[in-house]
């Protein structure tokens, strides 16, 4: 995937995840309009929350996000 100037529909990230069962390098995740629209409510939602120290994580599942494992096998 290469690097662009223009806004486009996809997100490339790198991945933090290290587990047997969730293994990747890297995340695309394809940002529509209405994903766009859920997020911000997401962020307004959690909005009261954002200065709770003793809270330490929001997650959601996302099935926008498809993770990969890069492959030295294959692209060298």
């Amino acid at each position: 995937m290469k690097t662009s100037l223009q806004q486009t529909e996809y997100l490339l990230i790198k991945s933090m995840t290290n587990s047997e069962w969730d293994n990747g390098d890297f995340a695309i995740i394809h940002i529509t309009g209405e994903w766009k629209e859920i997020q911000k409510k997401r962020l307004e939602a959690v909005k009261p929350l954002e200065n709770d120290y003793d809270l330490k994580w929001l997650n959601y599942a996302d099935t926008n996000v498809e993770f990969f494992k890069f492959s030295e096998e294959n692209y060298p």
